[in-house]
């Protein structure tokens, strides 16, 4: 109940919210056409270098849903094949598990280690600024040490 220090409050409101925004994005991306229009003329230089033709072009446009479907496990093993599309995935679904998290988590500080709200927001304010130099830091000596270019790190940062 909302008298004792132990309770937390509507923390499902934190999940709820990105929950809805991202539902709702959803149905906005859903509205753009299946081809853009700069698309025509990228497929127009394709058609002239003898990449592609319009009969591919068009049977890949107007594929059915049994086709669809039949493609999916094949491109779905190719997907879990890309160990850099998956820690890209594995890190934005903690990304947004930390977003959801971020409304309850200074009174679950203040509840485990009985701070006040002043002091939770201090040590979360240091721990991240630490968090945030040492990612520099240590991510400049792997690159250095590895010698990793900008352009090969890139790729993986999507």
């Amino acid at each position: 109940t909302a008298g004792r220090p132990e309770w937390v409050g509507a923390r499902w409101l934190g999940f709820l919210v990105p929950g809805v925004v991202v539902f709702v994005v959803s149905f906005i991306v859903m509205l753009f056409p299946t081809q853009m229009p700069a698309a025509k003329k990228v497929l127009e230089s394709k058609i002239q270098k003898g990449i592609t033709t319009v009969a591919e072009k068009t049977n890949e446009l107007h594929r059915s849903l049994a086709e669809i479907t039949r493609d999916t496990i094949p491109v779905a093993k190719r997907i879990l094949k890309n160990k850099s599309l998956n820690c890209l995935v594995f890190g934005d679904a903690l990304v947004f598990l930390r977003i959801g998290s971020i409304s309850y988590l200074p009174k679950m500080y203040v509840i485990a280690f009985r701070l006040g709200f002043s002091e939770v927001g201090t040590v979360i304010g240091v721990s991240n600024v630490v968090a945030f130099v040492l990612g520099l830091v240590l991510g400049g000596a792997i690159m250095r040490i590895k010698d990793w270019h900008r352009e090969f790190v890139s790729t993986f940062l999507g």
